[in-house]
């Protein structure tokens, strides 16, 4: 029996720790009354209630007639939550659909495909459901822009349509006066040393990367963008791969470096950078230092994981 109970309470230590710790690493944002989105692990999730109906024949049919309520009341609250969603700092969800139908149709059907993650029963015979679905996937791929190809329209010639050329008359020449030029005296070329380019950074085999933007008041959002102090984007629209946002989203959050560092999103060896402040135009979008702008570049040319979104970023 001692043994059995020295071996249980490491355990149950552990399962407390992770409990209370794991909750401050997660960073949780709630949104509306009953809903919130984990930008740790890119869910989104809300809660709802149904009470039993009069017309139910018994109190199974009514605890089911509740489940039904409960679940249509939590993808209400989903669809309201997933509205006031950030897709970046300057715009949310609602008003991608407000200006286009078909992200509305899209938004709406996701929703509803949303999945039943947890049921609880009460005593009075009402029922609480929780419905959740990811921010990534068909959701995040209605806010990507992808680079379009405009097509040419072909110019279509119609036989007689082209208007034949104005014959211009034909002013007369007069020869130029023969004006001798004065002899130049060419001076010996002197080469100009040409500036001698840095050499490109050896960087080790980076996995992801971690950008640390605490204390500097960072709004997540689901299209963050790395900019460089001049303002210029280095990374998002033209590194990712439109198949690797939607698959792992653009980037994910976390409010411990170490848990950061340790995601498997970045794998084995993450490089760690520190963002210099947060743009002024943008609360979503982090400025990099110079110095670390050179690096990220170095980065987006040598190596592959930028592409598949491996990024983290750490905020307070």
């Amino acid at each position: 029996m001692k043994r059995i109970t020295a071996f249980l309470i490491p355990f149950f230590i552990i399962l407390f720790c992770s409990n209370i710790f794991g909750s401050e690493v997660e960073l949780i944002e709630p949104i509306g009354t009953n809903g919130s989105i984990n930008w740790t692990s890119g869910i989104i999730t809300a809660k709802g209630n149904g009470a039993p109906s009069p017309e139910a024949l018994n109190p199974a049919q009514g605890r089911i007639l509740a489940k039904r309520a409960a679940i249509s009341d939590a993808r209400r609250n989903l669809l309201e939550t997933l509205e006031g969603v950030r897709v970046t700092s300057t715009s949310v969800v609602k008003e991608y659909m407000v200006e286009n139908d078909v992200i509305k149709t899209r938004v709406h059907g996701i929703v509803k495909g949303s999945e039943l993650t947890d049921t609880k029963y009460m005593s009075d015979g009402s029922v609480e459901v929780t419905v959740s679905m990811s921010i990534k996937g068909d959701l995040l791929s209605l806010f990507l822009k992808p680079t379009e190809k405009k097509a040419v329209t072909p110019v279509k010639v119609i036989k007689g349509d082209i208007p034949k050329p104005e014959v211009m008359p034909e002013k007369p020449f007069a020869p130029a006066p023969d004006v001798k030029e004065p002899p130049v005296t060419k001076s010996p070329k002197t080469e100009e040393p040409k500036a001698e380019e840095p050499p490109p950074l050896k960087l080790p085999d980076y996995t992801g990367l971690v950008v640390d933007a605490r204390a500097l008041k960072l709004k997540p959002a689901l299209i963050p963008r790395i900019l460089e102090s001049s303002g210029k984007e280095l990374y998002q629209s033209d590194v990712v791969s439109p198949e690797g946002a939607a698959e792992n989203g653009v980037a994910l959050y976390s409010r411990d470096l170490t848990a950061a560092q340790t995601n498997s999103r970045v794998t084995n060896n993450p490089i760690t950078l520190k963002a210099e402040k947060v743009s002024d135009k943008s609360p979503s979008d982090i400025v990099m230092s110079d110095k670390d702008a050179e690096i990220l570049k170095a980065i987006i040319k040598q190596k592959g994981f930028l592409r598949q979104c491996r990024v983290m970023i750490v905020i307070d």
